[in-house]
């Protein structure tokens, strides 16, 4: 799932996005495995942050260098 979540942001080709488009139109059961992902990429391998607001994922300097964005 962690995966699928930096594969959004490598398609999109964009360092931030908000979570109603990295949940999408999952269903009701994905949703937790969504957040343990999200949360994983955040507090476990420093990839992801919280932005300005708290609806918005960032993509930490680690997660760009892992997609192979620049800053």
């Amino acid at each position: 799932m962690e995966i699928y979540i930096l594969d959004l942001f490598r398609e999109q080709k964009t360092t931030e996005l908000p979570l109603s488009e990295i949940v999408g139109d999952s269903t009701v059961n994905r949703y937790p495995v969504l957040g343990i992902a999200l949360q994983e990429l955040e507090e476990h391998h420093g990839m992801l942050q919280r932005g300005d607001r708290p609806d918005i994922f960032e993509l930490t300097p680690l997660g760009m260098k892992y997609l192979g964005m620049t800053s």
